[in-house]
């Protein structure tokens, strides 16, 4: 009997088969005594599970003379964990009366929220999480189940198996697969499988071994190089065009003919760049003792890749900078209006390798500042429980000639084709403060001019109907997020330092094109920059690597950079974490300052209780930031590396722009304080004169005072003349009063 996916046409057979299978499982007897209610939430549930999992390619039967007679349901325990959390809780948490499913099974006050937790710890990145396994009672312990697990195992070479086993009968196949096994309470069990291969020695290899979609594929990446390969038969994948691109699908109960080349590792970067490596996962397998990396498509991309009239035209001149192949993350400091827009764009949104980003992030934040970790009496540490991160997924980006007064109306012709790159955003939970990352690994853009089309502001997103937007506008315009800084850029270049020319790695300093003979403006000779580039390690402090900084990037360039991906990933979030924590420092310090100045500006008389309220919301926000503005970490290098960013990012510049905004915003509050205490004293003034007056008029006038009922005119004349005198004295007071104050105003 073959291993074959259920169909939508079988998901009614396969929840009969469940529901039999596990009918008398204690666990669900336990849940629900009753036989009758039992067999319905069974077939409830299960019709849910086999849905999911089949929409997931994860649900597979086998079948003897059409009836389904074994199924197994499986799916990625981490993609459903950060991606779908109502189908998480249908799986783990609570049942529709409310009683919990995992408390029902353990004497335990853990919530289901921690259980879930718990799990998603124990299961990491790369974990298949086996749901369901069973076979029709008359076909039992015949194997059926054995090569159901092994079909699994094998599809997922690189993934940790796990599953909870409440049926201690079938323990001995997970024990006869070598599964480690673990008692939870009585009749329950964890069983895990480790990954059948691990590629973290590749690396060392002296020969790097790639599967290949085909031939065309091999001359449309490599050209007419000579490239050794064999044909081999690899399972678990089919073969599909995607545009002009052929691409690898996973799909476990296929096979496909494909190339199995040698390369070098220039050659992989090249074939990571042609294929774009955020629309593909990584796969390390193994086939006839030749263990291969493999890439099979995750999100899909019809048009033509790489290449444009433009791009060719360029390429004359550019074939160096062609060469380097990067990785490439942007950040941008941020200011963020709503968590519950974040929340619900992040939803349903995920990517394998971007998940491990931000558990690597997380790690860092959790890892590299105070104690690690600490129980519940003991107080909070700071900014690791502020730090909310968000996975906003794919976003087509364009990159264009820069827009000159010729070509302001049409715009800059377009460099290449567009391609994909992840969006992951990273907010402080106490405050408006937030930071944009774009990252892009083995860049398919030339480089130069994606880092200029940043620093010039004109980075652009193409949308799904076709039309360009500017990038602050699309994150204005769908996420309700402002751009609040200036982008830094990190770049990791794996080559060795003397094939980066000194004038090429000037212009990426600078963060403008790399600009060849006969162009304007012709090479980098700024006295600053020449200095950087000329050092061999620049501020690198481990001679496996050289980094150099200046201003808005970070750039470094390393021969022995990992080409496979978690391992580069693992490499790059310690930088990205340390420009990440600037960033969050530069958005508060940029928020703050820009409030000051529009409220400065905003052309109103402010009175200074005015003044002083606006004042205190103002810093009142950017004291919550306080745990961003000087973070002590553990380790002396990082210390190290933190200052050197600081210093090379000029975080110095934007605090004393921001002081400077301080001290005009407290000239104002003093300038009008002074402003009323005149007035207060001029109103002194003005009442010791009204009695004064009426003294004076007391003697000229003594009949106006007296308490006899005569000259009761002349009384009202004199009050309307007294009121009158002091209403055009005191007009003319403070008109001649404020003019001075704007005079003065305007002086400072």
């Amino acid at each position: 009997m073959d291993i074959t996916e259920i169909s939508k046409n079988d998901l009614e057979q396969a929840a009969d088969l469940a529901v039999s299978c596990f009918i008398d499982d204690l666990y669900f007897q336990k849940m629900m005594p009753g036989e009758q209610k039992r067999k319905a939430e069974l077939k409830k549930n299960f019709l849910d599970a086999v849905s999911y999992c089949s929409a997931e390619h994860g649900a597979y039967g086998m079948k003897d003379n059409g009836r389904l007679v074994a199924f197994v349901l499986f799916f990625d325990y981490d993609r459903l964990n950060k991606s779908d959390h109502r189908q998480m809780s249908r799986f783990f948490g609570y049942e529709a009366s409310g009683r919990s499913r995992f408390q029902l099974i353990h004497s335990t006050t853990m919530t289901d929220r921690r259980f879930i937790q718990l799990k998603a710890e124990e299961c990491g990145v790369h974990t298949t999480y086996l749901l369901s396994l069973g076979v029709d009672e008359s076909y039992r312990r015949s194997g059926l189940a054995t090569r159901l697990v092994k079909f699994v195992r094998g599809n997922y070479p690189n993934n940790y198996l796990l599953s909870d086993i409440s049926n201690p009968e079938s323990l001995g196949i997970y024990e006869k697969l070598g599964f480690q096994i673990t008692e939870m309470s009585e009749n329950y069990y964890w069983v895990k499988g480790n990954p059948l291969m691990d590629s973290a020695g590749a690396e060392s290899l002296e020969k790097i071994y790639l599967a290949v979609p085909g031939g065309e594929m091999l001359s449309l990446v490599f050209g007419g190089a000579e490239i050794p390969y064999r044909f081999a038969e690899i399972p678990g994948y089919q073969i599909e065009k995607d545009g002009t691109v052929f691409s690898f699908v996973k799909n476990p109960s296929s096979n496909c003919r494909a190339l199995i080349a040698q390369v070098t590792r220039d050659q992989l970067f090249a074939y990571q760049k042609y294929i774009c490596l955020a629309n593909n996962t990584e796969e390390y397998r193994s086939d006839g003792g030749t263990d291969y990396f493999i890439y099979y498509r995750t999100h899909s991309y019809d048009g033509p890749v790489l290449y444009n009239d433009l791009l060719n035209e360029m390429l004359r001149t550019r074939q160096s900078e062609w060469k380097i192949i990067p990785d490439v993350y942007v950040s941008f400091p941020v200011e963020y209006g709503s968590a519950s827009v974040l929340e619900s764009a992040s939803q349903g949104k995920y990517d394998t390798t971007v998940s491990q980003l931000l558990d690597l992030l997380d790690f860092r934040t959790h890892f590299e500042s105070g104690v690690p970790k600490q129980s519940n009496s003991l107080k909070k540490s700071g900014f690791k429980e502020r730090i909310q991160r968000y996975y906003l997924g794919k976003i087509k980006i364009v990159v264009t000639s820069e827009i000159t007064p010729e070509t302001y109306l049409t715009g800059g012709g377009a460099i290449g084709q567009p391609a994909f790159v992840d969006l992951i955003l990273s907010v402080d939970r106490q405050s408006s403060c937030g930071v944009v990352s774009v990252a892009s690994l083995s860049c398919p853009f030339l480089l130069s001019h994606l880092l200029d089309s940043v620093v010039r502001n004109q980075f652009t997103v193409l949308k799904d109907d076709g039309s360009a937007m500017n990038f602050y506008e699309f994150l204005e315009s769908e996420y309700r997020i402002l751009k609040r800084g200036t982008p830094k850029a990190f770049v990791t270049i794996p080559s060795k330092r003397d094939q980066i020319k000194n004038s090429e790695l000037a212009s990426l300093l600078f963060m403008e094109t790399i600009y060849q003979q006969g162009e304007n403006m012709g090479r980098v000779i700024d006295g600053d920059i020449v200095e950087i580039v000329e050092n061999e390690h620049g501020m690198a402090q481990y001679e496996y690597a050289h980094g150099y900084a200046y201003s808005n990037i970070f750039i470094q360039i390393s021969d022995s950079f990992p080409f496979e991906v978690a391992n580069r990933i693992a490499f790059e979030s310690i930088t990205l974490f340390y420009i990440e924590l600037l960033m969050f420092e530069e958005s508060s310090i940029v928020m703050t300052s820009e409030k000051i100045v529009e409220f400065l500006s905003s052309g109103e008389n402010h009175t200074p209780n005015e003044v002083l309220s606006q004042t205190h919301r103002i810093f009142d926000e950017y004291s919550k930031t306080v745990e961003f503005w000087d973070i002590q970490v553990n380790y002396p290098s990082s210390k190290k590396s933190l200052a050197m960013l600081r210093n090379a990012f000029r975080m110095d510049e934007q605090l004393q722009r921001l002081e400077r905004n301080q001290n005009q915003l407290q000239r104002v509050f003093d300038t009008q304080r002074d402003l009323l205490d005149r007035l207060d004293s001029s109103s002194l003034n003005y009442i010791l004169l009204f009695f004064t007056l009426l003294q004076i008029l007391a003697l000229l006038m003594p009949g106006i005072f007296t308490g006899s009922g005569i000259f009761t005119q002349q009384k009202m004349l004199a009050y309307l003349f007294l009121a009158a005198g002091l209403f055009v004295y005191v007009k003319l007071k403070n008109r001649i009063l404020a003019r001075s104050i704007r005079t003065n105003h305007h002086k400072h």
